[in-house]
């Protein structure tokens, strides 16, 4: 028992040692986490995408597509930006680049119900009925009230 309180202490201080060694020898590693970064840049993604819809709204919508590239930037991993720039292209009928914004933002977020009805909505346009029967089969599974708004909104 005597010699596990003596190598305890001992024990500490070698670790603390070579994490110290470590430092030294490689800076980054005492890097503080990118977690502060990457809440300041959601943040920043998020006001951009409220933005760019504001831009929509008025009709502006180069400059509410150069925003949500921006923010792709900033973010490549933000599911709500890809779905979001993918209505814009969809809207402009530039529907493969949609489609694959759609997708991005579906292999992030598998369950982004926008993003399925989207991607059904543009295969619809481009005659893909199967392909649009599918994506809005996805959209009814992932959102239960799904369903229901569309049949409101079209009814």
């Amino acid at each position: 028992m005597h010699i596990l309180r003596t190598l305890i202490p001992f024990t500490v201080i070698l670790y603390l040692a070579a994490c110290v060694q470590e430092v030294k020898q490689n800076p980054s590693a005492a890097a503080p986490s990118p977690t502060l970064k990457t809440a300041k840049s959601c943040h920043t993604v998020t006001d951009l995408n409220k933005q760019a819809f504001d831009l929509y709204q008025k009709g502006l919508t180069s400059q509410a597509k150069h925003l949500l590239e921006k923010a792709l930037q900033i973010c490549p991993s933000d599911a709500k930006t890809h779905n979001n720039l993918a209505s814009l292209l969809k809207d402009e009928g530039k529907y493969s680049q949609a489609i694959e914004h759609y997708r991005q933002a579906l292999d992030i977020t598998p369950n982004l119900s926008e993003a399925w009805y989207g991607l059904g909505e543009t295969y619809y346009k481009q005659g893909q009925f199967p392909l649009s029967l599918e994506a809005h089969l996805h959209a009814c599974h992932t959102d239960q009230d799904y369903f229901v708004t569309s049949f409101q909104k079209n009814g």
